[in-house]
């Protein structure tokens, strides 16, 4: 999402009679909400969006973010899950206080490469050009053996915000384990992964519902809730 769109948004939100520090948890809710429409092609919102904030109703902030393409996580620049971590930093107003700082998905993705190439490297004997391969194109060949061994790597993230490390280092993860046994699907792995091998803490405790939300629109988007 870009700097313009953001931008307007701000201006329809404040011409709306909601109170600051509810403007990012409002404006969240309708981004998930009209992320999901196309995305996930669910008839109606699904129940479990109402534990992150009550349904809202503000037609012209709607109406814009409709307007809006949708596409998955990773995508540059666009209308993605990685919204909801611009908006959460967007409208904290504790940001400076904590030093809490967005981290944007391609330098997220990046430190997850470097520390999956290490993994690989360290654990399975390859060159640094044989581990950039595989988590770029893939490996050349199964091995559901160290598929498994992947899946035991556990990453904590001390300072995790809404997820600018954890979420490409999820996604990540999941492609590379899939592709080493294809008996497994990359979608159920994002689950197993996020129950067993990811582990977030922060100060805030917005920012980890925020996180929550991210995973939870790319696995709905999966149909998977």
């Amino acid at each position: 999402m870009n700097n313009s769109t953001l931008r307007q948004l701000q201006r329809l939100l404040d011409k709306a009679d909601i109170p600051a520090e509810e403007k990012g948890l409002v404006l969240n809710r309708l981004l998930a909400e009209a992320w999901l429409a196309p995305c996930a092609r669910l008839p109606r919102v699904p129940s479990w969006l109402n534990r992150y904030h009550a349904p809202v109703s503000l037609p012209c902030v709607s109406r814009f973010l409709a307007q809006l393409t949708a596409q998955p996580e990773g995508t540059p620049h666009a209308f993605t899950p990685e919204s909801i971590a611009i908006i959460s930093e967007l409208f904290r107003s504790d940001t400076r206080r904590h030093n809490a700082f967005y981290t944007p998905f391609e330098q997220g993705q990046l430190l997850a490469q470097k520390t999956l190439t290490a993994w690989l490297i360290k654990h399975l004997g390859l060159t640094y050009d044989q581990a950039q391969r595989w988590l770029s194109a893939g490996p050349n060949h199964t091995d559901p053996q160290t598929s498994r061994r992947l899946l035991q790597l556990k990453i904590c993230d001390p300072a995790a915000g809404a997820g600018g490390l954890l979420i490409p280092m999820w996604l990540m993860l999941a492609r590379l384990a899939a592709r080493l046994d294809p008996a497994q699907s990359e979608s159920r792995l994002l689950v197993t992964i996020a129950r067993q091998n990811l582990f977030a803490c922060d100060i805030s405790a917005q920012a980890l519902k925020d996180l929550r939300l991210r995973a939870a629109l790319t696995l709905q988007s999966r149909g998977i809730t």
